[in-house]
């Protein structure tokens, strides 16, 4: 645990320096509500590298994550926004493939996979079907459901050792878990869904 006491700390520099560059963008007009809500949706995903490769312990891996479901609650119960849901499922993903990781029960690539996915996927399918969605799927957009497999793809291709087909193919299940959820609930459905698949093939 004492050696994990420094990327326990590199951990939470980061996540706030995130938050806070995310908050100046948007107070100045650089960024929209959505857009700064998805660079921190995508940027606190990288996190999942540190969790891999520096931390040893659970108890290392699952802190940041625990603690950001309680200050997420508050912030989400305080803003009384029900699409802000979506910022305590995130952090809940993170603690569970955490401890999934910790126990061996998932691989590091399947690991970062399922959470990059998640960050950079779910940030795609947001911010192009906002702003280019034209043809409604669901209560989603075509355009965004593209967007989350394309990602996803690349994510998987990079990431993960699985042929292209499976890379394919796992995308495509991550998109529908995306496009089929309840706002919030895809920060659930889509790394679960992408770590049952990489574990099934």
């Amino acid at each position: 645990m004492v050696n994990d006491i420094f990327p326990i700390l590199v951990s939470f520099i980061y996540v706030i320096a995130v938050l806070l560059v995310s908050y100046l963008l948007e107070s100045h007009g650089r960024l929209g509500r959505e857009s700064a809500r998805k660079l921190v949706h995508f940027l606190v995903s990288l996190w999942v590298f540190v969790m891999v490769y520096w931390m040893d312990s659970l108890w290392a891996r699952i802190l940041g994550p625990i603690a950001f479901i309680f200050i997420n609650t508050f912030m989400t119960l305080k803003a009384r926004e029900g699409r802000a849901i979506g910022m305590i499922f995130f952090p809940v993903a993170l603690l569970a493939v955490s401890i999934l990781y910790s126990f061996s029960l998932i691989s590091a690539e399947t690991a970062i996979s399922s959470v990059l996915v998640m960050g950079a996927g779910d940030s795609a399918a947001a911010l192009i079907g906002t702003r280019y969605g034209r043809h409604q799927l669901f209560s989603k957009s075509i355009e965004g459901f593209t967007a989350m497999f394309a990602v996803s793809f690349i994510v998987l291709l990079a990431f993960s050792s699985l042929p292209w087909e499976e890379s394919f193919l796992i995308a495509f299940v991550a998109a529908a878990a995306e496009v089929l959820a309840p706002h919030g609930l895809d920060n659930l459905t889509v790394p679960f869904a992408v770590i049952l698949m990489m574990e099934v093939l």
